[in-house]
């Protein structure tokens, strides 16, 4: 038996540790009038589930705790609410495996999910109590958490079992939170005890102003990821910037007072060591925010996604390899194009122009862009002059093949509405590029619209020759795709390609 177990490789034990545990652990219940066999059934189930359990029974502690180990490193963090989940389930297969769990692997019970969903929560007795014994059996183990606050203006356990998390914050090493509109004040308790934090992600999901400062992140010296989603537009959230490499304030695009602009470029100038920064804020009208001359250099920041004028035209990037403009009203190409220059960058392998007025600016982007890949345009308004851009781009991108020559993708994500019914640079000129370009670099092109007018049979500039012709490109192999939506109605589409 021991040469059986030797051979045994830690993932085909771990494989059926949860279908073994849970079959010791969780026996049917007798009928209200059995018979002498459904009587037996139970005893015989739990015989089958011992035997075959038999010759894992007998392991020693150190290979137990290896396949422990290996097996919760790949599983899914543990749900108090899941009596399932593995973690649970190899505390009632025997007294070794349970005091190889709870006492020799504090690591299995340091990714906890706590999820508010009233149906979990039904029949829970006690799941503060739960909460706590994952505590201690994690012991002094760094902590991942993910916890979820319920809907509902009030749910029962929340702010208890909140506090007990509280009780651990020093140990805090991922932290993945969503609350509700009165729940982060819960988050004031924690100011200046995340000295373990590295990631970090608070989302809001109650609309509202919220508060003007959350300062539990004030302090927090190995932070490495911080995101946020859904706080009010005039909230500020400090943060520790001495290891910060990413940051991601996912609020939607918003007009932020200048305590905003002033927060966000004082992080950048502190953080020397970010790659990732994304804010899609604008400043009020009359801003008095000034543009910092010379501009604040950040060659480590290679993902960039903004919007505001005054903070395009403050900073160099000379690494940037992916930009995301969008929502702005200004001449935002124009200053990013002035980045690029002033930045001397030519790393810039794929832009994102979201809701941004096209304009001449964007073909001399191209021209400082010699590595980009992928070009993504997306627009809730399309208006003649973006589409005249468009055009002109087509035209640049048929004749100068030094051009963007790595050019692998082109999509387009655009809403036909009052402006415009058609899609005017649907015409000769795309399907020639289309099919001079595929013989070079590009692999992908796809067009998604949402229109108005129920006539789709007129949203495209093309003749029959031309829709032949990218029939004929699609067949050979080509990603290209034309889809129309009729915006009341998504099942009303039209696939052209």
């Amino acid at each position: 038996m021991a040469n059986d177990v030797s051979d045994t490789r830690p993932c085909e034990c771990a494989g059926n540790i949860k279908h073994c545990a849970l079959c010791v652990s969780s026996l049917p219940s007798l009928d209200p009038d059995p018979s002498e066999s459904s009587c037996q059934r139970p005893y015989v189930d739990l015989a089958l589930a011992k035997s075959s359990l038999a010759p894992i029974l007998h392991l020693p502690p150190e290979i137990l705790i290896e396949i422990f180990l290996w097996a919760s490193s790949r599983g899914s963090p543990l749900s108090i609410f899941d009596i399932k989940h593995d973690s649970w389930a190899i505390t009632q297969v025997c007294r070794s495996w349970r005091f190889a769990s709870t006492s020799m692997c504090p690591s299995i019970w340091s990714k906890i999910d706590i999820n508010f969903d009233y149906n979990k929560l039904r029949g829970k007795r006690d799941p503060v109590s739960m909460l706590r014994s994952i505590l201690l059996r994690s012991r002094q183990h760094v902590l991942n958490i993910k916890f979820h606050m319920s809907y509902r203006e009030e749910e029962p356990f929340q702010s208890a079992m909140w506090g007990q998390l509280a009780t651990h914050a020093e140990r805090w090493l991922k932290i993945h939170v969503t609350l509700g509109h009165q729940e982060v004040s819960h988050l004031a308790c924690l100011r200046g005890r995340l000295v373990q934090l590295e990631k970090c992600y608070v989302e809001r999901h109650r609309k509202g102003p919220g508060p003007d400062l959350i300062d539990a992140f004030e302090y927090t010296p190995k932070l490495r990821s911080m995101t946020l989603i859904g706080l009010g537009p005039t909230t500020l959230v400090p943060v520790s910037c001495a290891n910060l490499e990413s940051f991601q304030d996912k609020r939607e695009e918003w007009h932020a007072p200048d305590a905003i602009h002033t927060h966000f470029i004082n992080l950048l100038c502190r953080s020397p060591k970010l790659t990732v920064f994304r804010a899609l804020y604008r400043c009020d009208r009359g801003s008095l925010a000034d543009v910092i001359s010379p501009r604040v250099s950040k060659p480590a920041i290679t993902y960039f996604a903004g919007c505001e004028e005054t903070l395009l035209r403050s900073l160099s990037l000379p690494q940037l390899k992916q930009a995301v403009l969008s929502q702005s009203a200004a001449d935002c190409l124009g200053d990013f194009h002035d980045l690029l220059l002033h930045s001397q960058c030519h790393a810039l392998a794929k832009l994102s122009i979201n809701d941004v007025r096209l304009s001449e600016s964007l073909l001399p982007i191209l021209r400082l862009s010699p590595v980009l890949l992928s070009l993504d345009i997306s627009a809730r308004d399309w208006f003649i002059s973006d589409d005249d851009s468009v055009q002109s781009l087509f035209r640049h991108l048929l004749e100068s093949p030094e051009l963007v020559p790595r050019l692998e993708s082109i999509t387009f994500d655009l809403s036909l509405f009052d402006e415009l019914d058609k899609v005017y640079f649907f015409n000769h000129v795309m399907v020639e590029m289309i099919e001079v370009r595929r013989a070079s670099s590009l692999r992908t092109f796809q067009v998604t619209s949402t229109f108005t007018k129920s006539d789709v049979d007129t949203f495209c500039d093309w003749t029959d020759d031309d829709l032949r012709q990218l029939y004929k490109i699609k067949a050979e192999g080509f990603n290209v795709g034309i889809v129309a939506y009729l915006y009341y109605d998504r099942e009303e589409r039209r696939i052209y390609v």
